[in-house]
């Protein structure tokens, strides 16, 4: 079963200190989107550069507690970060298919 990064108390505890995620899921309209923040502070939806990204992004949502019903953002799944940590590491799929800024954006993310 796919685990989420934070509890839902941790998750809560981010938004309340005024900060934001880097990376998040993001339902609207019955719809999970992987979405990562760019250094613009604008964020962008990675969903379709993650190989089965919208099962990752259906499963993180149902195990942090939410439905596919319920929009909210919620806390990525270990699988998630996992994917993006391996595409920030292979240099020609980033630089090849998924466009140097994105790769550029993953790197920086997974390096921290």
């Amino acid at each position: 079963m796919t685990k989420p990064i934070m509890s839902e108390a941790e998750w809560t505890a981010l938004f309340i200190s005024g900060k934001l995620p880097r990376i998040y899921v993001n339902v609207w309209d019955c719809k999970a989107s992987i979405m990562i923040r760019g250094e613009d502070e604008k964020y962008v939806d990675i969903t379709s550069l993650i190989p089965d990204g919208e099962r990752l992004a259906r499963e993180a949502v149902e195990a942090a507690g939410g439905t596919i019903t319920t929009s909210g953002w919620y806390p990525p799944s270990e699988e998630i970060m996992q994917t993006i940590k391996k595409l920030g590491e292979d240099v020609y799929l980033g630089a090849k298919k998924l466009g140097e800024e994105i790769y550029q954006l993953i790197k920086k993310i997974t390096e921290n």
